[in-house]
């Protein structure tokens, strides 16, 4: 199973930040935060510290996002999640809020007599970092 884990500082004013990652075996893939654009901010003008954040793992193979929402540096809520396969099945997903620092989608995956669960994660450190992990 190949594990993935990208440490983004979100306290900056970049709206994107991308990080390629490998897994076990040299594979590579990106794993991206998107800030949401929002109409009620102007110029560097903050009117609501309220943030949405997407959340993407994208691999030659697989793609998974989902969106979360911020509050004072706190998720409130997470939504859309989406993903794109080639080569094997998602028979189920989830999407959860764990808590107020963790959010997951987690995808149950199968292919032939073979089944796994890939898991999206987003926590939120000590240090007002957003950890985004895939399979961690």
């Amino acid at each position: 199973m190949q594990v993935s884990v990208a440490i983004f500082d979100i306290s900056n004013d970049y709206a994107n930040l991308v990080q390629a990652v490998y897994d076990s075996v040299g594979q590579k893939a990106v794993i991206t935060v998107l800030r949401d654009v929002s109409p009620f901010k102007t110029m560097g003008t903050r009117w609501s510290s309220r943030e949405t954040y997407t959340i993407s793992y994208t691999s030659l193979s697989e793609k998974a996002s989902f969106k979360v929402d911020m509050l004072d540096y706190q998720f409130v809520s997470v939504h859309s999640g989406g993903y794109s396969v080639f080569g094997y099945q998602v028979n189920s997903t989830r999407l959860s809020l764990i808590h107020r620092s963790h959010a997951m989608y987690v995808l149950d995956c199968s292919f032939l007599f073979r089944s796994w669960t890939n898991r999206l994660s987003v926590r939120l450190n000590e240090h007002g970092f957003m950890v985004v992990s895939f399979n961690d």
